[in-house]
């Protein structure tokens, strides 16, 4: 799930799978913040 790179070189977090994306930030949500993407899962948990 994780895109390939090469060493010293900086991590496109815009190259992970849509499914990598959702993991990470269902479980890990500092990680998530850190890499700048959210699809709005942690605030409809928050909701409900």
């Amino acid at each position: 799930m994780i895109p390939e790179r090469k060493w010293n070189q900086p991590f496109d977090p815009s190259k992970l799978t849509k499914t990598s994306k959702f993991t990470i930030e269902k479980y890990q949500l500092a990680v998530a913040s850190y890499l700048g993407f959210n699809s709005g899962y942690n605030s409809k948990q928050l909701e409900i």
